[in-house]
């Protein structure tokens, strides 16, 4: 997800991508990605990579809408 990551990093939020191996929390997203907070709340999920991923960066952190 290297079009979210530098969209994280020009805002300077903390992001790190992980890949889940474990079948059974993967399908709970529901998702093949997912945007999870560090105190767990899911803020973005779906198949593909936002078209902006700019903007989803900045609803996530509260700055857009």
């Amino acid at each position: 997800p290297a079009p979210l990551a530098a969209a994280m990093a020009a805002r300077g939020v903390p992001f790190r991508a992980m890949r889940i191996e474990n079948a059974d929390i993967a399908r709970a997203y529901a998702c093949r990605l997912a945007l999870v907070r560090p105190d767990g709340h899911v803020a973005w999920r779906g198949d593909a990579l936002p078209a902006d991923p700019q903007a989803v960066v900045d609803v996530v952190r509260g700055a857009g809408g």
